[in-house]
């Protein structure tokens, strides 16, 4: 098992964080470079195309909880076993938006496992990219919603 946690601050009131991370269709806007496409299967469930570091892996989540403007988690239920959790905590002049994967590397192909200690880095550089392009794409929809007075 592996993990990563990586955490970044964006300029927008955690009920707005949240709800852009909620609404798992956004993924392919602000990570197109990993997510290809998110497909809503139901309330709960949803199947996913990723490229991690050239490897095309498709699986399906579930959701294990959702505690609006605090905690989201999932866990994959295919063969790509892994485990999620985005916390949301305000902070002064924004939101705090912390996500912890877990990865079983047991579903994973032999070469992408051999491969693994090599491209750790590449990965968490490529979560690292992944999270400043949640940051802008949160904090440019934010900026461009209309005031209404």
């Amino acid at each position: 098992m592996v993990t990563v946690e990586k955490s970044i601050m964006v300029r927008v009131p955690v009920d707005i964080a949240y709800a852009a991370w909620a609404n798992l269709q956004n993924f392919p806007i602000y990570a197109p470079h990993v997510v290809r496409s998110v497909e809503m299967l139901n309330k709960g469930r949803s199947r996913w195309i990723v490229d991690l570091l050239g490897y095309e892996l498709q699986f399906e989540a579930e959701l294990d909880e959702d505690r609006p403007n605090r905690l989201i988690s999932w866990h994959s239920v295919s063969n790509v076993k892994h485990f999620g959790s985005a916390y949301f905590s305000p902070v002064t002049g924004g939101t705090v938006v912390t996500i912890r994967l877990m990865f079983d590397t047991g579903g994973l192909s032999s070469e992408f496992v051999d491969d693994l200690d090599v491209v750790w880095h590449e990965f968490e550089e490529i979560f690292k990219d992944t999270l400043h392009g949640f940051k802008k794409y949160v904090e440019q929809m934010w900026w461009q919603v209309p005031i209404v007075i």
